[in-house]
Parts: C-alpha cells; sequence; structure tokens
C-alpha cells in the first residue's frame, strides 16, 4: 500500500510546526517524520505486549487530530481494521475520504460520546496530556471500555516533573493543569496541558476501569517526552517494557537540478551518537541509492558535546528519472538495534 502523504491545511500539528519556526521546504518532512517515528514506537510497544499491529483485527486510534499518526497505522494494519476518531469533524472526515478508514466525531465531554464498537486496541497519544482533572478520568473509562476483554489502551501523559511551574488552574503533588496549549482553536480550560505521576494514573484506573490495571509504565517512552501507559486486563501479567531507539536523523537540505537530486544532513546513533550504518534515499517507494557517510560535522558534535558524532553528516546526489513535483523524498537512517527513523522531504521542483 503507498503511503498517502496528503496533509490536510487546517492540521493544528502542521499549523504549530509552521508557528514553531520549522522552514517550510521541510515542514512537510518534520509533520511526516513526527507521525512515522510515533506510529513506530506504537508498534513496537504493542509488539512488546504479544500483539503485532499488523495481526490486530480491529484498532482505534482516538484524539487522531488529521491523521499524522493514523496514516502509518493504516499503511500497516489495513484501512479496513483502523477506526479514527476527534473532536474535529474536518479531521474524521478527511481520515475517511483520504485515508479510507472507519471514523466517528468525538465530543469534548465524555458522557457525549458513544462508543459502541470494541476493539482489540485502542491507542490515544497526546490527549491526556492536555486534559483537567475533571475529564482525565471518565475519558480513561471511556476508552478501557471500549477495549475487547483481552484488549489494551496505550495513552501518553505529561510526567508531573515536566510542569513549568506558570499559573495553574489545578496543582497538586500528583496533578497539574496549566489553562495553555498548542491549539489554536480549542477552549484551554478543556484542552490545556496537563502533567501527573505514575500514583495519579494507577488510582485513576482503579477508580475508573473496573477489571483493569495498569500493565505496563515506560518512562519518557514518546520521543524521549512523554510517558507511555498500557492499560489490560487485570488477569494480564505486567509487562516490562523496553524503548524503542530511533536514531537522530535531520536533513538539512534536498535540492533538484539539471536532472539530478542533491541531499546533505547529519545522522547519529541515539545510544552513543556515533555515525549510523547507512542512510537510504527513496523517492515514494523507489530506492534512489544510499548517501555518502563520514561527512565531518563540527556543529553537531558541539551540539551533542560529543566528538563521536563529529563526523555523523551524510552527502549525497542522485539521478532523477522524472523531476519532483508533490512526489516524497523519503530518507532512513539505519543503526544496529534502533529502529529506523525517516524523514520525509517535500522538495521544491
Amino acid at each position: 500500500m503507498a503511503l498517502v502523504t496528503e496533509i490536510h491545511p487546517d492540521d493544528e500539528m502542521l499549523k504549530f510546526l509552521r508557528a514553531s519556526g520549522h522552514p517550510e521546504p521541510l515542514l512537510y518532512g518534520a509533520y511526516l517524520s513526527d507521525g512515522h517515528a510515533i506510529a513506530v514506537t506504537i508498534e513496537h510497544v504493542l509488539g512488546q505486549l504479544g500483539r503485532r499491529l499488523e495481526a490486530l483485527p480491529s484498532l482505534l486510534d482516538f484524539a487522531s487530530g488529521y491523521g499524522r499518526v493514523a496514516r502509518f497505522l493504516s499503511d500497516k494494519i489495513g484501512a479496513a481494521r483502523l477506526t479514527v476518531s476527534d473532536v474535529y469533524a474536518d479531521g474524521v472526515k478527511f481520515q475517511q475520504q483520504v485515508l479510507g478508514v472507519r471514523g466517528f466525531v468525538s465530543r469534548s465531554n465524555p458522557r457525549d460520546v458513544a462508543i459502541d464498537a470494541r476493539y482489540a486496541a485502542v491507542t490515544c497519544i497526546s490527549l491526556f496530556t492536555h486534559l483537567p482533572k475533571r475529564t482525565f478520568g471518565p475519558w480513561l473509562g471511556k476508552l478501557a471500555a471500549a477495549c475487547e476483554r483481552d484488549g489494551v489502551l496505550l495513552f501518553t501523559t505529561h510526567a508531573r516533573a515536566l510542569d513549568p511551574g506558570s499559573a495553574a488552574t489545578e496543582r497538586g503533588d500528583d496533578f497539574a493543569f496549566l489553562p495553555v496549549s498548542e491549539s489554536a482553536s480549542l477552549d484551554v480550560q478543556e484542552y490545556g496541558s496537563t502533567y501527573v505521576t505514575p500514583a495519579f494514573v494507577e488510582r485513576v484506573v482503579r477508580e475508573h476501569c473496573p477489571g483493569r490495571r495498569v500493565i505496563a509504565h515506560l518512562e519518557k517512552g514518546l520521543r524521549q517526552h512523554q510517558d507511555i501507559y498500557v492499560v489490560g486486563a487485570e488477569s494480564e501479567s505486567t509487562h516490562n517494557l523496553v524503548a524503542a531507539a530511533f536514531p537522530t536523523l535531520y536533513v538539512d537540505g534536498a535540492q533538484q537540478e539539471n536532472g539530478r537530486l542533491a541531499v546533505h544532513g547529519w545522522a547519529a546513533r541515539a545510544r552513543d551518537r556515533r555515525p549510523v550504518d547507512s542512510v537510504r534515499v527513496f523517492s515514494g517507494d523507489v530506492l534512489l541509492g544510499e548517501a555518502a557517510l563520514g561527512v565531518e560535522r563540527d556543529d553537531v558534535a558541539a551540539h551533542f558535546g560529543d566528538d563521536a558524532a563529529r563526523h555523523a553528516g551524510f552527502d549525497g546526489a542522485f539521478a532523477l528519472q522524472t523531476p519532483f513535483g508533490h512526489e516524497v523524498l523519503r530518507v532512513e537512517a539505519n543503526a544496529p538495534g534502533e529502529v529506523t527513523r525517516a524523514a520525509f522531504v517535500l522538495p521544491s521542483p
């Protein structure tokens, strides 16, 4: 199945990346890279729970936005087995039309949402990082109840220690809610910034998810920033998760001229900052070739404060059959024992 690269212009994550200062030529690449990394992390965690993503009979991607992650999940599990939901009706419609998945529109209050189907897995990335206490527990209960008896709910939170300490509507030892978020359209009293402890999550699961418990917790398991929790049946064993390690990969530039494509950037292993084993460049799903490695990058070494990263640069030039229009340039870094991270770039023709 060919990866869907179309992005809705109203996608709030795309707008957030733009407002954060990402250069326009690399903006779409940053968006797709983030979505890819999240989807691979979901696949990695579910695999450790004995639930291969491609073998799941059904999956609900809740708070899916406009499909930043769902496009990669759909590519793996198949559109017919994937359902999406979000408060943005246009986002759900976009995913249904472009990805071909099932979908339903959510609401800000869990009491206003009926989830009639049951799923082998429910994923919810970056929603509980934003909820006030009054809806945090009810939403956990709602989503846990949407799982089949042996199904799992995978969700993420911000650790309590990450609380920046600015003005909060609610703040305690185990919970803090600040009325601020990256969304320009949602009410910050309903969708702000939330920070919690594992003890808080455990307590809320006991109170709102009867017959279920936290079976796995991975601190900073998502992009080395958000904590990952998995809620499963009370009878299921506790799982010790290992985080997916992604090579750090940046495409600094991609230019095409006179029938050739030039790509340069840097990539380093996550564990020891040493250069990766290979950097491969694709046009869509067609391999163009491998970039030359070992380019000296004093700036990368200075960034990490580690001389091992000094030769992390790469540079490549490849012949093109046809000029790029809206074709996707995909760059993949590979390192032993680490999950490939792909940077997707849409260079201007």
